[in-house]
């Protein structure tokens, strides 16, 4: 057994004699002397642990929870305040605060870690040598020379440089990339890791500096050239999510090119797939790569097209993978640097000269002429179901931070990642109750939905999961801090026992949450409800109660009939209005032949020169592509269409369309839908525009004379173009 043991350390994870012995030493005293029972933040279970968690978690909670049981007890002297920490608090509070306990960023650690095993290589250090004693003994028994033979030393084949965004919209991201930084270097996957910020100096220049964060602003900045390594054995890890200023005026190209020319390096982006269009990657050219070689460099990699309408210009632009800190991106990547050529990863090709677009056509993220409907609309258009359920426990939290997010998702949605809080936050639903800068904690930061959108989404939680929430939050917090949950119920139900008036203020968030709660409920827990409310009233939260607590009868008689409700089903439903149908086919073969209709036109006749050139500046000029445009008039909201073709074969032909806002519109009306139908009216693709939006493209391949059609729907209208390929 233990022979086999060594036999596996030593292949599977290259480890050294000495490394061998100190693991099996430090198992044995494990086993010898058990660890104390302590609370920790999180624990890796297994598989049937959390499939078990789950089912649990899927269950209809009986109506006497724990909590309303220990509610409607007698009170108890509350030994402390619970509640999240504000910044501005003084260290007078140090006896009595406690910060909400924490909770991971990153669910599974340990698989992340598995996702980077191709990076485990051990190569010779070519600095220090050893004595190899199986060599020597087979010369002095060969030769009879009591010479040595000496070996040089392995060791990790990487250094790692993880070099963090500072733009203020990464602050969100500090926690996950904490525990990202503490991944890389406790599991001995790098030879050595250090961590860098990406700064702008006063003259606009891209720099580094040793840290990140509030501790790193004394550090000196420093040249991103201190980052090459002539050895080839140095990688580069950009943390971002591609939307500061940097990103979108170009300037951090010519670092990525001077980092992809010398070495290795990638992007690690922290916004799911779906948002990279509305950030600086949509700019780049959409590609797939690979590398035939472990550790090539960036600029060596083979690229594949994604689109045929993409110029990648190899020579020119800058090669640069991108992926998430989902397992199996990071896994798809590992292998690929690690040389199994058969292995392709997402990547981008960033061009140097790329024209800059306006800021306000890509990142204006204010949009405060929408209602509370239309938020919780355009959310759940483009939102994933992980992401809509974390929103739905969110709107039953009192405030919202980050730590209190990590908590609901490790108590309650263990399924969930890092990009599904990245839709919450980016989904127009939430604002900061207070401003964020640089040196801002970015846990201490509260957040409130938007008016009227906490409401919306609570109302579409079936209220035992409402009650879940409840129940799990408080045996979460009681048990991190050492309460007992009556204890905890305690605080909640008399929080004016406690003197200190900030910690009271704090408190009091909890209590009007639980207030609200308890009141949808009804029965005994609206009893328990009504005694919050008379203990704690006070003037400044007025308005926010009554807001909670507005159409509570409403809401009592709905949950009579909850017993087995259902998640509520927000695809779109349509009736049949009448629709607008070009009986008329574009031919876009006789396209190719120069036979085009009047009503198609040139695409800077519809949309203006300048912003023609933004779209297509990346755009290839070959003579075969032709692109037209037409005006699509959908009530009162006038949108561009515009459809290229290009013949890829003798019988077939690539097509891309793009829609467009036009005239003083940034954003494709919202709940546009656009289908491309078949011959027969089959629905092949559906796309529904949301908030931010500001074009939408689809590519598709057909034969020469297959038939389709391109439907557009906005409330009442319907208009349908019908081409043959």
């Amino acid at each position: 057994m233990i022979d086999q043991l060594i036999t596996a350390l030593s292949k599977e994870v290259e480890m050294s004699a000495a490394e061998i012995a100190d693991t099996i030493w430090l198992a044995l005293q494990i086993q010898e002397f058990p660890s104390e029972s302590v609370s920790s933040g999180f624990s890796i279970k297994t598989e049937d642990e959390r499939e078990n968690r789950n089912q649990l978690n899927q269950q209809i909670l009986p109506k006497n929870s724990e909590l309303g049981k220990i509610l409607n007890q007698s009170p108890k002297e509350p030994k402390a305040g619970i509640y999240p920490r504000n910044e501005q608090q003084t260290s007078k509070l140090s006896n009595l605060s406690f910060k909400v306990p924490d909770a991971p960023s990153l669910r599974e650690p340990l698989t992340l870690a598995r996702a980077l095993k191709p990076l485990m290589r051990r190569v010779p250090s070519g600095r220090e040598l050893v004595l190899d004693e199986a060599a020597t003994i087979q010369r002095i028994a060969d030769e009879g020379l009591w010479i040595p033979v000496l070996k040089s030393t392995v060791e990790p084949w990487l250094d790692l440089e993880l070099v963090v965004d500072e733009a203020i919209s990464m602050q969100i991201w500090r926690h996950t990339i904490r525990e990202w930084e503490r991944l890389l270097k406790n599991y001995g996957i790098f030879r050595d890791v250090r961590v860098w910020g990406l700064i702008t100096d006063e003259n606009e220049q891209v720099q580094i500096r040793r840290g990140i964060g509030a501790t790193a602003k004394n550090q000196t900045p420093r040249s991103p050239k201190e980052l090459i390594d002539p050895s080839g054995r140095r990688l580069v890890l950009v943390v971002s999510d591609c939307v500061s200023s940097l990103w979108r005026n170009g300037a951090v190209t010519p670092v990525l090119e001077l980092w992809a020319k010398q070495g290795s390096m990638a992007i690690v982006q922290m916004l799911p797939k779906w948002l990279w269009k509305r950030t600086a990657l949509g700019r780049a050219s959409e590609v797939r790569l690979r590398g035939l070689t472990p550790g090539v460099f960036n600029q060596k990699l083979i690229a594949k097209e994604v689109s045929l309408w993409d110029e990648l210009e190899e020579e020119t632009g800058v090669k640069v993978p991108v992926f998430t800190l989902e397992p199996d991106k990071v896994a798809t990547w590992a292998q690929m640097l690690s040389g199994k050529g058969s292995i392709w990863t997402l990547g981008y090709v960033f061009k140097l000269d790329a024209p800059v677009k306006k800021e306000r056509e890509l990142f204006n993220l204010n949009h405060s002429e929408l209602s509370a409907e239309q938020r919780v609309q355009a959310f759940r258009v483009t939102a994933s179901p992980m992401a809509r359920k974390l929103a739905g426990l969110l709107a039953s939290a009192p405030v919202i931070s980050l730590p209190i997010v990590r908590l609901i998702r490790e108590s309650l949605l263990k399924d969930s990642q890092q990009v599904h809080v990245a839709e919450v936050f980016l989904g127009g639903l939430l604002k900061p109750l207070s401003k964020i800068n640089a040196d801002t904690n970015p846990d201490y930061v509260q957040y409130e939905f938007m008016d009227g959108v906490r409401e919306l989404l609570v109302d579409s939680v079936p209220s035992e999961y409402v009650l879940n929430v409840v129940d799990e939050v408080s045996k979460y917090v009681a048990k991190k801090v050492g309460l007992s949950l009556e204890d905890f119920a305690a605080v909640l139900r008399n929080p004016q026992e406690v003197e200190d008036s900030e910690i009271v203020e704090e408190i009091r968030y909890f209590t009007t949450f639980t207030a609200h709660i308890l009141g949808l409920l009804g029965g005994e827990y609206e009893k328990m409800s009504k005694q919050l409310n008379l203990d704690d009233k006070p003037n400044q939260q007025q308005k926010l109660e009554a807001n909670l607590l507005k159409d509570t009868t409403q809401q009592k008689k709905l949950l009579a009939n909850q017993e087995h409700e259902q998640p509520k089903n927000y695809d779109y439903q349509y009736p049949n209005f009448p629709s607008n149908i070009n009986q008329y086919e574009t031919n876009l073969n006789q396209w190719l032949n120069n036979i085009i209709d009047s009503t198609w036109q040139m695409v800077d006749q519809i949309l203006g020169i300048p912003k023609t050139s933004l779209l297509f500046a990346v755009r290839s000029n070959n003579n075969q592509r032709i692109i037209r445009a037409k005006k699509i008039n959908l009530e009162k909201n006038n949108i561009a269409l515009l459809i290229g073709v290009m013949p890829i074969s003798d019988h077939e032909s690539s097509i891309v369309l793009q829609v467009h806002s036009m005239e003083d519109k940034i954003y494709l009306p919202l709940g546009l839908e656009i289908s491309i139908l078949d011959s027969s009216g089959e629905n092949l693709q559906k796309i529904i525009a949301n908030h931010q939006d500001v074009w939408i493209k689809q590519e598709i391949t057909g034969k020469w004379g297959e038939q389709f059609s391109i439907k557009f729907q906005l409330d009442n209208s319907i208009i349908v173009d019908k081409f043959v390929i």
